[in-house]
């Protein structure tokens, strides 16, 4: 079979998230090629290409031109900063390619919901965005163990959570770019909304209604530059984020994720979920199990028998030998090129997360609880432009 064509939008030939969890997969597969690169201009396109031996690409330096040679690629993928993303792909979503960006789909919901729509619009074709955890072992395990009834119906979720970023000294690139909240890359679009989406995912539920808070209590931090000059930073976007309130089907769920770093020698991340015969307990070194961490553990205690168990949830599938942010990622490919749509989220369902954050924020800034369900069938209209689209994506 042909393999899949890729127009790659950020593959750079420096150190980035593109060359660590794409290429790996990329480079030893034979189900997709990569026939296309856009960076930021042609001649950083030409580099990378010439860098990682893609003999068969061709540069590009906007979207524009690109999206005018679309019949040289079969999928688009996104991997360039937040605040880019919408420019990035519109173009080609609207020429009717197939396209995968990654999380967040837009800096802000109505970016998500307009390229949504012109996704749409264009004949619908495929979509994918970048949650990555739908695709870990961990999280599909949970959701095999639920399956099976072993802890019976849950009755309470509680997650612990430490975002790594987001503490009082932060390297410059990284602290000025998460740090600045018009740009998007915030802890609640991107820690809180990977979070917050497998936890859902390995629930296997949705939000009933929720009551969120989200503060900056570090308004004033340390940039610290390479040279190890430190630069005093004003943080406008939030490093501390609670979420309390009720799952569809009758649970209560709590998440808290602060910024910087675990307690010393304790997980970064504790999920656990309580059921009526049984607790399952998650913990690992940090929260972001799109990309896991080798020390990721599951224990089942049994209420009945009072005891516990280390649940074994390695996959030997051929993405594990993959390096480890790569894995997941692998992963989605390899779904997507199976033709499954199943284990991925779709831009519907990007958009579905980005409401959800929204309401958290919403919640925070008004003081008062949020009903998921009747609140977004009855204000879609009002948010923005295209709100009837998204209310049949969302509630059919």
């Amino acid at each position: 079979m042909a393999p899949i064509c890729i127009a790659f939008i950020g593959l750079s030939a420096n150190r980035g998230w593109a060359t660590i969890a794409h290429l790996p997969y990329l480079q030893q597969t034979t189900k997709y090629k990569i026939t296309c690169v856009l960076n930021s201009s042609k001649e950083s396109s030409e580099a990378a290409i010439k860098k990682y031996e893609l003999h068969d690409a061709k540069a590009y330096g906007s979207a524009e031109e690109l999206a005018a040679d679309a019949d040289a690629f079969d999928l688009a993928i996104c991997a360039v900063r937040v605040d880019m993303h919408y420019a990035a792909i519109k173009p080609i979503v609207a020429k009717g390619k197939q396209a995968y960006v990654e999380w967040p789909l837009g800096k802000n919901l109505q970016e998500a919901q307009e390229l949504n729509d012109i996704a749409k619009q264009a004949g619908g074709p495929k979509t994918v965005v970048g949650l990555q955890a739908r695709r870990s072992p961990v999280v599909n395990k949970i959701r095999g163990i639920l399956a099976d009834g072993a802890i019976g119906k849950v009755l309470s979720s509680t997650v612990q959570s430490s975002a790594g970023n987001f503490g009082q000294v932060e390297p410059e690139r990284v602290g000025r770019l998460m740090g600045t909240a018009s740009i998007g890359a915030t802890m609640l679009n991107i820690h809180f909304g990977h979070l917050i989406d497998f936890v859902l995912y390995g629930l296997g539920e949705e939000m009933k209604d929720l009551t969120g808070l989200i503060s900056t209590q570090r308004p004033t931090v340390q940039l610290k530059h390479d040279d190890g000059k430190l630069e005093e930073f004003s943080r406008t976007s939030p490093d501390q984020i609670m979420l309390q309130g009720r799952l569809q089907g009758g649970g209560m769920i709590s998440v808290h994720q602060r910024g910087g770093g675990p307690f010393r020698d304790t997980p970064g991340l504790v999920w656990r979920i309580y059921g009526q015969k049984g607790e399952i307990e998650v913990t690992s070194d940090g929260s972001f199990l799109q990309i896991g961490y080798s020390n990721m553990t599951i224990k089942l205690h049994d209420h009945e028998n009072d005891t516990v168990e280390t649940v074994d949830w390695a996959v030997k599938d051929a993405e594990a030998s993959l390096p480890q942010p790569a894995q997941n990622v692998g992963r989605m490919y390899e779904a997507f090129a199976d033709g499954r749509t199943d284990g991925y989220a779709d831009w519907s369902q990007a958009v579905q997360r980005h409401l959800l954050l929204e309401k958290v924020e919403e919640s925070s800034r008004t003081g008062k609880s949020v009903t998921l369900q009747q609140t977004m069938k009855d204000q879609l209209s009002s948010i923005m432009s295209g709100g009837a689209s998204l209310q049949k994506a969302l509630f059919g």
